[in-house]
C-alpha cells in the first residue's frame, strides 16, 4: 500500500466528474499526491493508500458504476480509508439534502462491510441541453457548494495525512518495534528490580550506607550490587528514550493536542527523578 491517494468517480453528464477534480486539487494544496480516475476504469487498488468514491444519484438510485466499483473492489476497500460523496439534491434546501442522504445510505447500505470515514452529499445539476425528454423540461440549476466541497476535502486531507507520513517515512515502523521492545524489557527490569529488592530485604539486610559497603556488596552479590547502586534504574531511563519517540510519533500522527500532553508529563516526569 502507498500513499497515493485515488479519487473514483462516476458520472453521466460531467459534473461529478467536476466535483472529483476540484476535491483532488484540494487534497494536492495540502501536499498529497492524488489521481482521478473513472470508477470503472480502476482494475486495481495496489497503488493508493486511501480512496474517495464520488457519484450522482439519479431517481433515488445511486450510478450503478460506483456500485460496482465496491464490488469489484471490496477486499482492498475494507484494508484501506475510503470517503464517499454523491451529487443530488437540486437545491440547498435542507428537506431535500435529507432525502438524497437517505437515498445514499439505502445505496451504501448494500455494502454493509464497508466503513468509510466521510460520507457527504452535495447539490446536484440540471442541465436541460444534456438531458432527454421529458427531463429537458426541467429548469436549469447547479447547487454545488463550491466552499463547502472544498471545506470537506479539507478535512478529509487531515485524515489521509498521517497514512502518507507513514509512508514517506518508512523508519517509524522500526520506532515502533524498537519503542514496544523497549517498554517491555523496563518491564521486566522493574519486575526484575522489585523482587530482588524485596528478597535483599530479608536476605542481605539494609542497604549499605557507606562507599566501602557498596563494593563489598558489589563484590560478594554482583547482581544484587549493581541493583542497590541504581545502574538498572539508568538502563531504565535510556530505554524511555526510544519509548518516549515511539509514543511521541504515534501520538504526532492522532492528535497533536494528545502529543503536547504526552510530552509535558515526560518532561515532569524526568524532572522529577
Amino acid at each position: 500500500m502507498t500513499a497515493l491517494i485515488l479519487v473514483a468517480y462516476a458520472t453521466k453528464h460531467g459534473s461529478t466528474q467536476e466535483v472529483a477534480e476540484v476535491i483532488a486539487a484540494t487534497l494536492r494544496e495540502h501536499a498529497l499526491e492524488v489521481e482521478v480516475q473513472p470508477a470503472s476504469e480502476v482494475r486495481a487498488l495496489d497503488r493508493y493508500g486511501a480512496v474517495l468514491l464520488g457519484a450522482p444519484l439519479y431517481s433515488g438510485r445511486w450510478h450503478g458504476d460506483a456500485n460496482r466499483f465496491l464490488k469489484r473492489h471490496r477486499t482492498a476497500l475494507s484494508e484501506r480509508p475510503v470517503a464517499i460523496f454523491a451529487l443530488g439534491p437540486r437545491s440547498a434546501a435542507e428537506e431535500e439534502r435529507r432525502g438524497s442522504r437517505e437515498q445514499l445510505d439505502r445505496a451504501l447500505a448494500k455494502a454493509s462491510w464497508l466503513a468509510p470515514v466521510a460520507i457527504e452529499v452535495f447539490g446536484g445539476v440540471i442541465d436541460p441541453a444534456k438531458l432527454g425528454f421529458p427531463f429537458n423540461r426541467m429548469p436549469a440549476s447547479d447547487a454545488r457548494d463550491w466552499t463547502a466541497i472544498r471545506a470537506w476535502a479539507s478535512n478529509l486531507a487531515t485524515q489521509f495525512q498521517p497514512a502518507q507520513e507513514a509512508e514517506s517515512h518508512p523508519n517509524w515502523k522500526s520506532l515502533y518495534r524498537v519503542g514496544g521492545a523497549a517498554a517491555l524489557v523496563v518491564a521486566g527490569l522493574e519486575i526484575a528490580v522489585a523482587l530482588i529488592s524485596v528478597i535483599s530485604c530479608y536476605t542481605s539486610g539494609p542497604a549499605p550506607s557507606t562507599v566501602i559497603g557498596w563494593f563489598t556488596l558489589l563484590q560478594h552479590n554482583r547482581f544484587l550490587g549493581l541493583v542497590d547502586l541504581g545502574l538498572f534504574d539508568i538502563a531504565a531511563l535510556a530505554l524511555f528514550v526510544p519509548m518516549f519517540l515511539a509514543v511521541y510519533i504515534a501520538l504526532r500522527r492522532a492528535s497533536a493536542s494528545f502529543m503536547a500532553i504526552a510530552t509535558t508529563l515526560y518532561f515532569c516526569f524526568l524532572r522529577s527523578i
